[in-house]
């Protein structure tokens, strides 16, 4: 019997309507299949990984954000994010845990936009996109000042750059009110 004889005949005999037991089989058959199709989607659908690159004139940055906000009842969001580029002119996606885009924010002088899905929204800048979504201005020009560790203030943020040099930054609002808390915990590049 030839090799393609062989295999058509252990795959008659898995696949034999008058067995009972290929159901099971092919039960796992598809299970397996289905897990495996779902890693290379997820796996496909993931980020690179880049903590600090600082090229000729892009600056790009990687890791989990936290911020706290002290409303009743407190509120916590926490995503990771990349944000690329330079106060004038950048980038801030932030991903949820598995990986997905949640919203997509372009700035340039005179303009920012958001993108949340198909959804693309218009603002005159940064910090009015930021106030749309967090109820108060966040520090984006800011971080790319404490990220390159330099302590610069803004708009009431008081940042603590001790341990940067482990890939942690924390900062607090204490005015306008609410009193909020940010936290950023940058992605380590292996070597």
């Amino acid at each position: 019997m030839t090799l393609c004889g062989k295999l058509f005949a252990a795959w008659a005999s898995v696949f034999d309507p008058v067995r009972v037991d290929h159901v099971p089989k092919l039960r796992r058959l598809c299970l397996l299949l289905a897990l495996a199709s779902h890693f290379l989607i997820v796996g496909c659908s993931t980020k690179k990984s880049i903590s600090a690159y600082s090229g000729s004139d892009i600056a790009m940055w990687n890791g989990r954000i936290s911020l706290l906000t002290f409303t009743v009842p407190p509120q916590r969001v926490t995503v990771s994010f990349l944000l690329q580029g330079s106060p004038e002119r950048g980038e801030l996606a932030l991903y949820s845990p598995l990986g997905n885009t949640i919203a997509l924010a372009r700035w340039s002088p005179g303009k920012a936009e958001l993108q949340q899905g198909p959804t693309v929204q218009q603002f005159v800048d940064l910090d009015t996109l930021t106030e749309a979504i967090s109820g108060s201005p966040l520090p984006v020009v800011a971080m790319f000042s404490w990220l390159e560790g330099q302590n610069v203030s803004a708009n009431g943020w008081v940042a603590n750059l001790d341990d940067l040099p482990a890939g942690r930054l924390q900062a607090r609002r204490e005015s306008p009110e609410p009193v909020a808390e940010m936290r950023i915990v940058l992605d380590q590049i292996a070597d």
